[in-house]
């Protein structure tokens, strides 16, 4: 997702643009399906449901505010300047993660 965020700074054209967007909203769901993994192999059963709830309503209540925080700052500075935000935001994520509690964790699908 960071390396889509940077590349799309310097998109000139609004067919790559769009493949890119196509690209970032498939890596966003598949972190969604990655997290409710995570969340099924670290939270107790009894409590699943409502992290997972919880989990999805701060998505959907700082989704938007994100956008709109995005759109006021390429006001102030430039679009360019907020996807080379995000695409630097995404990488830092990406590298805590990969030596954080997540990298630890168990990823497998348990068949019943």
């Amino acid at each position: 997702m960071g390396v889509a965020f940077g590349v799309m700074a310097a998109a000139g054209q609004t067919w790559s643009v769009g493949l890119l967007m196509m690209s970032l909203m498939f890596l966003l769901s598949l972190l969604g399906r990655l997290l409710t993994l995570l969340f099924q192999d670290t939270v107790p059963a009894e409590y699943l449901g409502r992290v997972t709830a919880t989990s999805q309503l701060l998505t959907t209540g700082f989704g938007p505010l994100s956008v709109l925080s995005a759109a006021w700052l390429s006001d102030v500075a430039s679009a360019r300047f907020v996807f080379v935000i995000v695409a630097a935001a995404a990488l830092a994520l990406a590298v805590l993660s990969r030596f954080g509690v997540m990298s630890r964790a168990d990823w497998r699908i348990r068949l019943p």
